[in-house]
Parts: C-alpha cells; sequence; structure tokens
C-alpha cells in the first residue's frame, strides 16, 4: 500500500462554468438598448449616432489596457471587481434624468464600458488552466453560447425601460452585472507565479508579449483571425435583406429575437462537442467551410420565406460553430505567453473583431452590385476560400496535430 500524497489535490471547474460567467446581459445587449433609451429621451437620431460611436471606442481596443489583469489581483479577483465597477456606473449612468444630464449619462457609460472590457482576455487563460483538456472545447463552447444569448439583454432592457422606473431599470441593469460576478466567486484558479515587485512583473509582461509575437502559432493565429475565414458576417446583415425575401417584420422580428439566438447557442454547444473531437484547428477552418456552403446554398435558393429562414437559422447556428471554434482555437494559442497570457487573449479577440467589420462592408458591396445573390457569394467565398486553404496548409505539415509546446518552451506558463 503507498504512503499517503503530500502533494496538493488538483482541482478543475466544469465546462459549463466559464459559460455563466459570460452571461453578460448587461455588456453588449445593453450596449445595444442604448439607442433606445436616447430616442426615447427625445435625441435626434445623428446626436444618437456619435454618441453610441464613442460608447463603442472600448470594444475595439480594449486590449490596450488589458495588461492591467495581469498585475497584482487573481484573475478571479480582477473579473469580479471590474465587472462591479461596469455594474454600478451603469446605474449611475441609469439614474441621470435625459436629455438634461446627457453629458454625465455619457462619460459615466464610456467609463463603465472601460471596465466591462477590460477582463475580455481572463476567460480563455483561466478555462485553459483549469479546465480538464479533453473538456476544453466544451467550455468554449458553452462561453460562446452565453455570449450570444447575453445579446438577448436589449430586449430584457428595452422592455422593462418601456414598463418600469429609471430607478427600476437602472437596478435591473445592475443586477444582470451580478451573474458573472457570482459564477466567478464559486470559481477555482491555481495560485499565479509572479515577479516579487511591480517592475519586474511589467518587465516580464513585456517579456512575454514580445515572445508571443516570436512563437509560430500566435503568429499563425493573428493571421488566421485577420482572414475572413468563419467570419460569418451575415450573421448580423439578414434582418436588412429580409424584405428581399418577401419576410414579414413579424416573422423577422420572431427570427431576430428568438430564433437565431436559440440557433446560435445550439450550434455553439454542439460546436464545443465537435471541438473537443477535431481540435481548434481544425474545428475552425471547418466551421467557415460549413457557413461558406450554406451561405451558397442559400444563394442558389429561392426568394421565398421558407428559403430564408431556413437558411439564414442554419448559418446562424453555424455561426455558433464557428464561434466556439474561434474561442477554443483562442485559448490553445495562449499556451505558451506566460505572464502575458491574457494580453494575449485579449489581443486575438480584438483581431478576430477586424474581418467581422471589413465582410460587412465587403458583403455590402457585394449586394450593391448584384442584389441578395452577390451579397451572400461574397461572405460565402469569404468563408470558406480561406478556410480551405488552411485546411491544406495543416494537412501538408501536419499542423493540426502539432503541440503548442515551441511556444510553451520560450515563456513560463502561469
Amino acid at each position: 500500500m503507498e504512503p499517503p500524497s503530500n502533494e496538493p489535490r488538483v482541482r478543475y471547474n466544469p465546462p459549463w462554468l466559464a459559460g455563466l460567467a459570460n452571461l453578460i446581459l448587461n455588456g453588449n445587449g445593453f450596449i445595444a438598448a442604448i439607442p433606445f433609451l436616447l430616442r426615447r429621451a427625445g435625441l435626434a437620431v445623428p446626436e444618437i449616432a456619435t454618441i453610441t460611436a464613442v460608447l463603442l471606442i472600448p470594444s475595439f481596443s480594449f486590449f490596450l489596457w488589458t495588461p492591467i489583469v495581469e498585475l497584482g489581483l487573481s484573475r478571479r479577483q480582477w473579473w469580479m471587481l471590474l465587472y462591479t465597477v461596469a455594474a454600478s456606473l451603469q446605474f449611475l449612468a441609469l439614474l441621470q434624468p435625459l436629455p438634461a444630464h446627457l453629458l454625465r449619462f455619457a462619460v459615466l457609460l464610456f467609463a463603465a464600458n472601460l471596465a466591462l472590457f477590460a477582463p475580455t482576455g481572463i476567460l480563455g487563460p483561466l478555462v485553459r488552466d483549469t479546465v480538464r483538456a479533453p473538456l476544453r472545447g466544451q467550455a468554449a463552447g458553452w462561453i460562446s453560447a452565453t455570449g450570444l444569448i447575453s445579446a438577448g439583454g436589449a430586449g430584457l432592457v428595452i422592455w422593462i425601460a418601456e414598463h418600469c422606473s429609471r430607478p427600476v431599470l437602472a437596478a435591473s441593469v445592475a443586477g444582470m452585472g451580478t451573474i458573472p460576478v457570482a459564477a466567478m466567486w464559486f470559481a477555482y484558479e491555481p495560485p499565479r507565479i509572479r515577479s516579487s515587485g511591480l517592475h519586474q512583473q511589467l518587465r516580464a509582461i513585456g517579456r512575454d508579449i514580445r515572445s508571443g509575437f516570436g512563437a509560430r502559432s500566435v503568429r499563425e493565429g493573428l493571421a488566421v483571425f485577420m482572414s475572413p475565414m468563419s467570419a460569418v458576417a451575415m450573421t448580423y446583415l439578414f434582418s436588412g435583406i429580409a424584405v428581399d425575401y418577401h419576410v414579414s417584420g413579424q416573422t423577422t422580428a420572431f427570427l431576430g429575437g428568438i430564433g437565431w439566438s436559440l440557433a446560435g447557442a445550439a450550434g455553439s454547444i454542439v460546436g464545443g462537442r465537435f471541438v473537443g473531437r477535431v481540435g481548434p484547428r481544425r474545428a475552425y477552418p471547418l466551421a467557415g467551410v460549413l457557413a461558406g456552403l450554406c451561405g451558397a446554398s442559400m444563394m442558389l435558393g429561392s426568394f421565398s420565406p421558407l428559403t430564408f429562414a431556413i437558411g439564414s437559422t442554419l448559418y446562424v447556428g453555424i455561426a455558433g460553430l464557428c464561434g466556439a471554434g474561434f474561442v477554443a482555437l483562442a485559448i490553445e494559442l495562449t499556451a505558451g505567453t506566460g505572464h502575458a497570457a491574457s494580453t494575449w487573449f485579449a489581443t486575438l479577440w480584438a483581431t478576430a473583431n477586424l474581418p467581422w467589420a471589413y465582410m460587412q462592408w465587403a458583403d455590402g458591396r457585394g449586394y450593391q452590385h448584384f442584389g441578395p445573390r452577390g451579397m451572400l457569394a461574397v461572405d460565402a467565398l469569404g468563408n470558406a476560400a480561406p478556410a480551405l486553404l488552411f485546411l491544406a496548409y495543416l494537412r501538408r505539415s501536419g499542423a493540426a496535430r502539432e503541440d503548442v509546446g515551441d511556444a510553451a518552451a520560450e515563456a513560463p506558463t502561469i
């Protein structure tokens, strides 16, 4: 009989806990409801557009201040602190009478968004360190699914604004912010290896950011996420072409509010299991190929409500699979980034937002010249063509089965 071991027992988080921590109803969903609140307060549309554009600056620049979460507190503590600060600032902003205190409202919300997007880089490295390797794909699926469900926060905020007082709305939005805080409260995080002082910590972070650029896996990830592969930009454009398919406003509202959200969440959860089977380096481009095939099939179909309903719902479900593949791949690519893991995860996340933006522009040009079929053709080509090229590269180089140990060797893990 072996003597009892004095080594501490290894603990793991269940994959669904990462999804619950990402159920941020007061995040993008609330941001999407702000134009409604401003219009309801009597502001003109051009003024609303200017305000919302300014408020969205943190949504694509958050990687610039993400390194703060590498310092001092644990990742769990930073997560809970920042989301508590964001919810508190949202609460104060929504208490401001509009339009009388519009500037104060906007400043408070801008500060809230700075705190809201700062933890973006935390979840990936935390999953990598606290979820069993075979279950990380499922965790990625849960993260993607709850991210899509969180968009439903817009409808919830609008309903509360129409039926309740301003203080109730403020308290409700702040209450939504307690969900990710409560989930992270119950999460386990292993101790982080840190340098002794702030100066040493900053030097370690800077060193590991630089070493990340030298890791082939990270360079591959940046190239992949900058490409239109699996960008699934039509997800947010379908409602604009519903009229071309003779779809009623009521049907479009149902699909946009419930149908697509459920399809995307289901696709994310199924996608998480798919990632676990084939690995993120294959799953992400394969999802792009499926999205391209779906878009091409819809392009060749008839302009009927049935084609629109089936095609768009299937496409959004595949978009959920793309999201799960992206999260899982980003988690894998942070394996060798040491003290800068959260910074690199946030950078990869921000990088993936780039093709989502330019493909929406490209899809619009396709519609301008060739109508809905042109729009779908451009989108299908963008999703599938680089994905097929990347799959060919993986097959030739054997990179699909390659460990990320070469990157891990260049920087200490956390």
